[in-house]
């Protein structure tokens, strides 16, 4: 009996150091920074391309968390103090987007701003 759990505790201990030893410094970087930007910790922005006209459908930049399911984004945005807001984008076969990383950009916590760019002639922008 004895044998089996110290074989058991063995592999166990086996398999958690496996785990963490391939863990490189950036893998466990590119965690932290997710993890971070869901907990509205970093300024970023993000893009929505149609990729057929190659034109910029809708740019938010502030503190969001991202949720992607098959043809919905939605971006929940920090705009205050324990006060936040909800946008939803419908992602198609000819949309994408991109998020990009601004906190080194050292904009106001609460800082936040959309802008519908459909054709780039009409912008509207919300702050």
């Amino acid at each position: 009996m004895r044998r089996i759990v110290a074989f058991v505790a063995a592999v166990a201990i086996a398999a958690s150091m496996s785990g963490c030893s391939s863990c490189s410094p950036a893998a466990m970087k590119s965690r932290e920074i997710s993890r971070n930007a869901n907990d509205f910790d970093r300024m970023r922005r993000i893009t929505v391309i149609n990729t057929r006209t190659d034109t910029v459908i809708w740019r938010l930049t502030g503190r969001f968390a991202t949720f992607h399911d098959t043809s919905d984004l939605d971006v929940i945005v920090a705009i205050g103090d324990n006060q936040y807001a909800k946008y939803y984008c419908d992602l198609n076969e000819w949309t994408t987007y991109v998020v990009e990383d601004l906190t080194a950009e050292h904009l106001p916590d609460d800082f936040h701003e959309i802008e519908f760019l459909p054709g780039q002639d009409a912008v509207a922008v919300e702050k």
